[in-house]
């Protein structure tokens, strides 16, 4: 995607609703920041022959903390969203185990690098089957088909075995989930996302829970806690992750 595409991602921010939560709205813009969390681990191939390195305990990963933005289009029962997720993981450690990454040997206290780029494009449409607007608690409930994009890139370095891997994988994810949003007071609604793919060996759990502040008509903020179940077992990358955490940020629409 397009550097320009990434900053307009990152710097605007989408809410489903205008004025009040329950006004209709035409395009919705979010911006925010996130921390993550890791666990989980990951090998040089999906071959039997390479070793798994935990992310805690061989690898010592840091958090990722970055950007998010996302952008919708709302019209009658239907929205039609597309965000943007940058996730990276990193870390410095010495080995504790031997092993092998992709056919080459590392020893026991040897001193690694390694880092894991996660690019998340996420494109979804959601029909609200349920849309009860008239009511003392205005509820929303629909039925999401997504398309997730995630460009992996994998770096990992042991020069005292003269490691120097790079690998990268693409991978298409179509998710069938559901989105619900349920409006507490006029300017507080509680919102929530989930969807699910699984084929061949891989796997995509995404889900998360936010509240929405809305004193503003054309504004507010917005937290939430996000959680992500990866896994992609290609020729060339093996990867088992689960990263979580908190985000936070602000919103603009009209």
């Amino acid at each position: 995607m397009a550097l320009l595409t990434r900053i307009t991602f990152i710097l605007f921010a989408s809410v489903l609703f205008t004025g009040s939560v329950w006004a209709e709205t035409s395009v919705s813009l979010r911006a925010g920041y996130q921390m993550l969390k890791p666990s989980g681990d990951i090998a040089g191939s999906s071959s039997t022959f390479d070793t798994s390195l935990d992310i805690d305990d061989d690898l010592d990963w840091d958090e990722s903390r970055d950007m998010l933005g996302e952008l919708s289009l709302n019209w009658e029962r239907s929205q039609l969203s597309f965000s943007y997720l940058p996730i990276e993981f990193s870390g410095d450690s010495l080995l504790t185990i031997d092993g092998y990454y992709n056919g080459q040997a590392f020893s026991i206290g040897d001193h690694v690098s390694s880092d894991v780029k996660f690019d998340l494009y996420d494109v979804g449409y959601t029909f609200y089957l349920i849309n009860m607007k008239e009511v003392p608690t205005p509820f929303r409930l629909g039925v999401e088909f997504a398309i997730k994009l995630a460009d992996i890139e994998i770096e990992f370095s042991d020069e005292a075995a003269g490691i120097h891997e790079n690998d990268s994988v693409i991978a298409p994810l179509p998710t069938l989930g559901i989105r619900t949003c349920i409006a507490l007071t006029e300017h507080i609604a509680l919102t929530g996302r989930a969807g699910y793919i699984e084929y061949d060996e891989n796997h995509l759990f995404d889900a998360n829970v936010q509240l929405e502040y809305l004193p503003l008509k054309h504004g507010g903020l917005f937290a939430g806690y996000r959680y992500f179940d990866l896994v992609v077992d290609e020729s060339d990358v093996d990867v088992n992750l689960e990263f979580s955490g908190p985000y936070a940020g602000i919103m603009i629409h009209f």
